[in-house]
């Protein structure tokens, strides 16, 4: 993805199983930063974000921080299984086409659905 790109992500309110996401799902670790990459596709993503993190504390950050150019959007989640003091995550892309997903709270899980449209540009 070039400088000046701009990215439309939509999710679907029916959910598919995770096999049958558009997601590819990479849970590469550096430090406290973990990453998702994204399929693709036409510009056009459904399904389900993945992965075990681990326990994190209140006002932890799991993403190392923003890149310069990059904007922070926010949008919805739907935990699967129980959260206690999760706020909204945001989402990060990299000129490499990833995602980057963090979050403040205590994390029981990190199996985390997400849901409703958000536009992403790069500056």
């Amino acid at each position: 993805m070039r400088s000046g790109d701009a990215w439309r992500l939509f999710w679907r309110d029916s959910w598919a199983p995770a096999s049958n996401s558009t997601f590819a799902v990479w849970n590469a670790r550096v430090g406290n930063q973990r990453t998702f990459a994204l399929d693709r596709r036409a510009g056009l993503v459904t399904g389900v974000f993945t992965c075990m993190a681990g326990t994190l504390q209140p006002g932890d950050v799991v993403c190392t921080g923003i890149p310069e150019g990059f904007r922070p959007l926010r949008t919805q989640y739907v935990p699967l299984t129980p959260y206690s003091g999760v706020v909204e995550p945001f989402l990060i892309i990299n000129t490499q086409g990833e995602c980057q997903i963090y979050w403040t709270g205590t994390v029981s899980s990190v199996s985390m659905w997400m849901r409703g449209g958000v536009a992403w540009a790069v500056n």
